[in-house]
């Protein structure tokens, strides 16, 4: 986290809260319907969703030469697989887009309740961080 903050010191902090969001938010949806095995894996997935914001480069150029787990490069590069699932998932809450949060979370099996409970978990746990 600490690194992303260095990377960005003309962008504004909420992108990497909103990245340190995703990355929990992805971590814990995981844990509930158990799409892949490891919970670093679907954390890095939102944890670096932004970096290409943050870098201001492609997603492409900001991986190279990162060692992340053949998934997390499948949702950040190739935009497919379960991490990405889940990704797309926060981004339409994020954008307010009740269709598709709805849609998403019947695919994964995920009920609205649980979503909410984790998303307002995640703000939470990034608020009280010390930034």
């Amino acid at each position: 986290m600490i690194a992303l903050m260095g990377l960005s010191s003309d962008k504004p902090d909420e992108v990497i809260k909103m990245s340190m969001i995703r990355g929990r938010v992805i971590e814990n949806l995981n844990s509930k319907c158990a799409l892949v095995k490891s919970s670093d894996s679907a954390f890095q997935a939102g944890l670096f969703s932004m970096l290409d914001v943050l870098m201001d480069m492609r997603m492409t150029t900001a991986l190279d030469g990162m060692h992340l787990a053949d998934d997390v490069v499948a949702a950040l590069i190739y935009q497919t697989g379960p991490l990405y699932d889940l990704l797309e998932l926060v981004i339409s809450l994020e954008r307010s887009d009740w269709e598709r949060t709805d849609a998403l979370a019947a695919l994964l099996d995920l009920n609205a309740g649980i979503i909410t409970d984790v998303y307002l978990e995640a703000v939470k746990w990034c608020n009280e961080l010390v930034l």
